[in-house]
């Protein structure tokens, strides 16, 4: 991952911007860590039906599938926060994980 990218990730969750959620990488007004990071890298987010949740342009709407080597994160890594993230912790809190991490 590109350290302009790190750091846009980390002010992002820092920020209040974006409202947490668990489950989807996005539903409705709601964010996974990793949600927020594919939007920060420009990924192209697709409606599903019947639902509020989208998915990303390769078809995924719990997990990054093919955008996480894209965007420098490693399977573990990527298991890792989404876990953080679906457990509870806060965004600040990952956010504070990822400085210190990866």
């Amino acid at each position: 991952m590109s350290p302009e990218l790190k750091a846009k990730w980390i002010e992002a969750l820092r920020s209040g911007k974006y409202k947490q959620g668990i489950s989807y990488l996005h539903a409705g007004e709601r964010y996974c860590c990793l949600g927020v990071l594919y939007e920060l890298s420009g990924g192209r987010w697709i409606e599903q039906s019947n639902t509020d949740a989208f998915r990303t342009q390769y078809g995924y709407c719990g997990y990054l599938g093919p955008s996480r080597n894209e965007l420098g994160l490693s399977e573990m890594d990527s298991e890792t926060l989404a876990h953080m993230n679906d457990d509870g912790k806060t965004f600040p809190e990952i956010a504070a994980y990822i400085e210190q991490n990866l």
